[in-house]
């Protein structure tokens, strides 16, 4: 009896994380389309960076709203609906109206802002005491879509002939085997008329939550500027058009990608905030040695940024995980905060400034721009360091007994 119990528990983790990662891969691998498709479509850096921006204010904030869905019980309706939306980006091929093209990047960023909560939340919930493994896996599946996107973007476009609406079919199958054949853990719905605003607000009070937010928050400012404005920064350094259109970046995403799981992994024996302080560490280094180093040859620089990779792009699960611990009764939310509150703020602003800073140079724009941008990666190491001090954090298990005004 007691190995049935067992047995029907370990496939309910299997079946949610299958579910969240598998949506997680789809989710991001749209989201990566956008910096390939402006350089190739000529769009101008400045425009490009506030078209994302518009859209990101508007798509991903809404996670703070899906969130609390989550969390009241309405999982699965939210994920569905997410993979209806995300699909968008395949229509970017199509039009050349600046209009229907900020429609669709709306569409899409609403998607996102609906899925990322949602299966965060999934995930930290069937993740017991090893929530730093289980969402650290969840990011890196995501880092895999992310990665693969433009190389598959760019060969689908000049396999179908300058069309991408193949695409679209990648979330209609996960969601319709979502629709039909799993069901989502039950949670109890909370009678409560917030809808996730208010109680943003509260944990905007919480000291060690808003010094993370803010650690985040500078960190991936510098990340997403560095995935929207990577093409165009190979191109001016006279690398090969190959690591320009696609192959840089699956090196920068793609180390993400390998170090999340370890990096989760460490952060469940020796706690997020010292693995976070060596990440954010490395990838200052990194950054400005990719900027200011000679020209490398392709094989150099592609090991380069998959370094730099690994080490900007796991504070974010990292944190979100160290987020769950301080506030494990409300993952949704918390998530809400640390992914769509970080990313409503990152995913606008680091475009948008990367655009219009480029804007302002005549001569190796995007070098200059990041060069610029790196000191937000000096803010986000301090603001790491800070959390030492306000709560000396040698292990996962000094998190559990803290709670929002405690």
């Amino acid at each position: 009896m007691n190995s049935s119990g067992q047995s029907s528990s370990s496939g309910s983790v299997v079946g949610a994380m299958l579910v969240a990662c598998l949506g997680h891969f789809v989710t991001d691998f749209f989201l990566g389309i956008w910096p390939i498709f402006k350089t190739m479509a000529g769009i101008d850096l400045r425009v490009a960076g506030i078209i994302a921006a518009v859209c990101v204010v508007f798509g991903e904030g809404s996670q703070l709203f899906f969130g609390s869905l989550s969390d009241r019980g309405y999982g699965k309706r939210v994920f569905i609906f997410s993979m209806l939306m995300i699909g968008a980006g395949a229509l970017f091929s199509s039009t050349l109206s600046y209009g229907a093209i900020v429609g669709l990047y709306l569409i899409m960023a609403v998607g996102s802002g609906a899925f990322h909560p949602t299966g965060a939340s999934l995930a930290s919930r069937v993740a017991g005491d090893r929530k730093g493994l289980f969402l650290s896996t969840f990011s890196a599946i995501g880092y895999l879509g992310l990665a693969s996107s433009q190389l598959v973007y760019v060969s689908t476009l000049h396999y179908f002939n300058g069309s991408t609406v193949v695409l679209m079919l990648l979330p209609l199958i996960v969601g319709l085997v979502v629709l039909f054949f799993y069901r989502f853990p039950e949670v109890t719905k909370k009678k409560t008329s917030s809808h996730g605003f208010s109680e943003i607000r509260e944990l905007f009070s919480h000291p060690q939550l808003s010094l993370l937010y803010l650690a985040l928050v500078c960190n991936q400012i510098v990340f997403w500027a560095m995935v929207f404005i990577l093409p165009d920064l190979l191109l001016a350094k006279g690398y090969p058009m190959g690591l320009a259109l696609g192959g840089g970046h699956l090196a920068l995403i793609g180390g993400g990608a390998l170090m999340m799981i370890p990096s989760g992994y460490l952060a469940d024996i020796f706690g997020e905030r010292r693995i976070m302080s060596v990440a954010a560490s490395i990838s200052v280094v990194l950054l400005y040695a990719l900027l200011f180093l000679p020209v490398l040859s392709p094989v150099k620089v592609f090991i380069l940024l998959l370094c730099l990779g690994g080490g900007i792009s796991v504070l974010l699960p990292v944190g979100v995980a160290m987020g769950t611990r301080i506030l494990p009764e409300q993952p949704g939310l918390v998530s809400a905060f640390l992914m769509g509150g970080v990313w409503i703020v990152s995913e606008g602003v680091g475009p948008m400034t990367a655009g219009i800073l480029s804007s302002m140079f005549t001569d190796g724009g995007p070098v200059k721009v990041l060069a610029i941008m790196g000191i937000c990666c000096l803010i986000s190491l301090y603001c790491i360091r800070r959390l030492g001090y306000l709560n000396s954090n040698v292990g996962p298990s000094e998190f559990e007994s803290v709670a929002v005004g405690g």
